[in-house]
């Protein structure tokens, strides 16, 4: 899949090249990743999380909350709780 492009989980439009260098080297170092996503993110449409979680292969979906693009304002206890619980190793 290429994570620069959308529809039928592609973008349309290319990355970015600084997107592009990101996505590389993430992809060039694999670790656990937890990704949260605002549901009503309008800088970073929540579609993108599915396109990321995919193009970094997480084997964990990504986790929507009901919050804008500042997840961690709108939803900042959440948050807390979803990231303390995933370095504890504990479902969430």
């Amino acid at each position: 899949m290429d994570p620069g492009r959308r529809g039928g989980g592609r973008l349309r439009r290319p990355l970015p090249i600084a997107g592009r260098r990101t996505l590389a080297g993430l992809r060039e170092r694999p670790r656990p990743t937890l990704i949260l996503w605002g549901e009503a993110d309008n800088a970073l449409p929540v579609v993108l999380a599915d396109l990321l979680t995919a193009a970094l292969e997480v084997e964990r979906p990504p986790t929507r909350l009901p919050a804008g693009h500042y997840l961690q304002e709108d939803q900042g206890p959440a948050v807390g709780r979803l990231i303390a619980d995933w370095l504890a190793g504990e479902p969430t």
